[in-house]
Formats: C-alpha cells, structure tokens, sequence
C-alpha cells in the first residue's frame, strides 16, 4: 500500500524518517504530485501519518488544515436547499467527520451515495481504514481552518429536466466573495 503526502508539507528530514518508517512498516512513500489521491484517500493517508508521528514520539505538534466553505442555496427551492446541502458534504462535512470522528455519520454517508449514485463512483473504504482514522481523531493536535469564501449554490436545472433532482453541477455554481 503506499502512503500519500503532500512534499511542500514535510522538511526534507522528517521526510526521511517517515519513509523510513513507513517502509519498515511495509508502506511507500509518495507524493501526492505523483498520485491521483481523492478525499477518502487522502484522510487515510493523513490518518496514517499522524498515527506514525505519534507512534514515533517525535517534538513538537501535529495537526491538519482544511479549507471550509459557507454553502448556501441560491432560493428556497426544495432542489437549491438539496444542492447547497450536498455540497456542503463534499466540502466539508465529509472532511470533518474523518478528522475528527474517525468515520462518516450516517447523513454523510447517504449524501455520498447518492452523489456516487448520479455521478457513477464508489466510496473505496478498505477494511482497517476507519481504525486508522479514528486512531488518529483522538491524536490530532490541531486544527487550522482557511476560509476563503462562502458559496451560493443551485441546482443545475438540466439535470432537474432528465428526472435527478439531487446533483450538484460545479459549473453552475455561483460564487460571491
């Protein structure tokens, strides 16, 4: 299995220790550049790391940074609330219940399917992960928040017209700064 990091995150050094641990551990290090690491992935990976650092009694403190985003409906139509909900579990719900549950509640989890559902993919959660996570949720030292913007979101209104009022189309997004 290999491990992803984020290179800029690491000095060279840590870095060297990581990988060194991780291979002893049967892992390789990678970096993210050289993957296409989507969101699961990616916390198990961070999950893996601060579970190590711990492990490892190394100085100093270990935490995650995410960027959090206001989502709000663009009206009150039942179907631009919906959006504006889904979209929220993209951008941060589903984040935030790997960091700090360990594991996705029961409303993330059916926001997810049914993305999944309309757009066609799978949530890959292979067995041990949520150990992991959860492992690491009670281990984290810190959280460090960005917030950039808040989104108005709505519904694409061509996929209301196929028959799937439940999907949340970026392109049509409306952004207010």
């Amino acid at each position: 299995m290999k491990v992803a990091i984020a290179a800029n995150a690491l000095g060279a050094e840590l870095k060297e220790k990581l990988a060194a641990c991780l291979q002893a551990k049967g892992y390789e290090l990678t970096d993210v550049s050289d993957e296409d690491i989507y969101t699961a992935t990616m916390m198990v990976a961070h999950s893996r790391v601060v579970n190590l650092y711990k492990e490892m009694g190394l100085p100093g403190e270990i935490g995650i940074v995410h960027i959090l985003e206001g989502k709000y409906p663009f009206t009150r139509e039942p179907a631009d609330v919906r959006a504006a909900e889904l979209d929220d579990t993209v951008a941060n719900r589903f984040l935030l219940d790997a960091t700090f549950r360990g594991d996705y509640s029961d409303g993330v989890r059916k926001n997810v399917a049914e993305l999944l559902d309309i757009y066609g993919g799978i949530l890959d959660i292979r067995p041990g992960d949520l150990a992991v996570m959860a492992e690491a949720s009670r281990q984290l030292d810190f959280l460090g928040l960005n917030y950039y913007a808040s989104h108005f979101v709505m519904m694409d209104r061509r996929i209301k017209a196929l028959g799937t009022v439940s999907a949340v189309n970026y392109g049509d997004m409306l952004q207010f700064t």
